[in-house]
């Protein structure tokens, strides 16, 4: 085997030392690590050392037939890429800069001139994206294309951890990313902006928020926010936008409605805002518009971390106002919690009881609907899906979903209230 590795990085390295090569007639390249052996990922680390730290060698410019590069877990310098001629759909971990003096020969504000999306390109899939790299692609044509971004800070240059709060540098990359975005994306692309990855347990919360450039003094009303940077995205005119790890104030949410385009705006569970600036958000246009609202938020919570619903009065009023007097709103009601089964069924009684009002008040209770994941044990939970829980108004829906483990699950299935079936009211 030792020997079979030797002839095999003998003749993997020339290629991975190469500057430049002639075009390669490969028209689709998917690398997918997980997929390898050890002995073979230990064989190609050592033979690429960019692949072993996430980058892909800058020789893959000789692959100029390339039309689908995937490689989910890479990143790929932004003057290879622009060298990929014919590539119709990219999908890797991000974009990133080439290293310092890669370019000292022409200078690099000539070279960034030359850096620029693939003509042919058609599909872009950014799965962990530093948004000040974008801006060196700022010299392509602006044409729209289907994206799926996130746009994730890092510790230390866009995010101060010591503060919880976007650094200056920070909020100057989210803008110059929404500028280099202005007019790019169709009306199906997606923009995720997410607070720095952690790498955590299962069950474990990752209680970082992200406040804005100078923490705690810039949040709250006439104040800094998120506002400048939210805006520039708003003038982008984001189709689908979820924000991920953020403190929001109703400035901010206002800023958010400058959107004229967004038509599903996501604020999972780590996101925290006033619930009343909801209805900002509902009177900004009057096109069809989804809100995608995690109740782990708005629920109280018990010592040990257990949701204790119902949700609040507050909530309620809310939800019930966006219903009945803004008829182009869904709201779609997610936990992302394994909550315990008596407060699951507290849960769904707050929303039917919810559900049975709007029609009294003009509203419409197929524009409410919860979706959350359940345990069910089958010789135990008969309410799940047998009578009682017809008479609570849960329908079951899409089966089980296998691969879902924990210490108190046996089988996982989605419930779902509203859409997928629930009749009450």
């Amino acid at each position: 085997m030792e020997e079979q590795q030797g002839v095999g990085y003998q003749l993997l390295l020339p290629f991975a030392t190469l500057k430049s090569a002639s075009p390669l007639p490969t028209r689709e390249l998917s690398i997918d690590a997980t997929t390898l052996s050890q002995p073979a990922a230990d064989l190609i680390s050592a033979a690429f050392p960019e692949l072993e730290r996430g980058g892909l060698p800058a020789a893959f410019s000789c692959l100029t037939s390339l039309t689908v590069l995937e490689a989910r877990s890479a990143h790929l310098r932004v003057d290879t890429l622009s060298q990929l001629a014919e590539l119709e759909k990219l999908s890797v971990a991000g974009l990133i800069s080439p290293p310092a003096g890669a370019e000292a020969v022409a200078g690099l504000a000539t070279a960034a001139a030359r850096w620029k999306l693939p003509a042919s390109l058609k599909e872009v899939h950014l799965t962990s994206q530093v948004p000040e790299v974008l801006h060196e692609l700022r010299y392509s044509p602006v044409r729209q294309l289907s994206w799926e971004i996130k746009l994730a800070l890092t510790r230390g240059l866009t995010f101060d951890g010591a503060a919880s709060a976007l650094t200056e540098d920070g909020e100057s990359a989210l803008r110059s990313a929404a500028e280099f975005l202005a007019g790019r994306l169709d009306d199906e692309s997606e923009v995720e902006v997410s607070r720095p990855r952690r790498f955590l347990g299962f069950n474990v919360a990752d209680p970082t928020i992200v406040l804005p450039v100078g923490g705690v003094a810039e949040a709250g009303p006439g104040r800094r926010n998120h506002t400048a940077w939210l805006e520039a995205l708003g003038r982008v005119g984001i189709p689908q936008l979820e924000l991920h790890g953020f403190a929001l104030s109703h400035q901010d949410l206002a800023a958010i409605a400058t959107s004229t385009r967004l038509k599903e705006l996501k604020l999972p569970a780590s996101t925290s805002y006033p619930v009343s600036g909801l209805l900002s958000l509902a009177q900004s246009c009057q096109e069809p518009r989804n809100f995608n609202l995690y109740v782990d938020s708005w629920c109280v919570r018990a010592e040990d971390g257990s949701c204790q619903p119902p949700l609040p009065v507050d909530v309620c009023d809310v939800l019930l106002e966006l219903n009945t007097k803004y008829p182009h709103v869904d709201v779609q009601l997610s936990c992302d919690d394994l909550i315990e089964k008596a407060a699951r069924l507290q849960l769904h009684e707050s929303i039917k009881a919810l559900r049975e009002d709007m029609p009294k008040l003009g509203g419409d209770p197929g524009r409410l609907y919860l979706f959350m994941w359940h345990t069910s044990e089958s010789d135990t939970d008969e309410q799940e899906g047998g009578e009682d829980a017809e008479a609570a108004g849960v329908a079951a829906g899409g089966g089980e979903v296998d691969g879902l483990q924990s210490h108190a699950v046996t089988t996982a299935a989605w419930v779902s209230i509203g859409r997928a079936g629930m009749t009450g009211g």
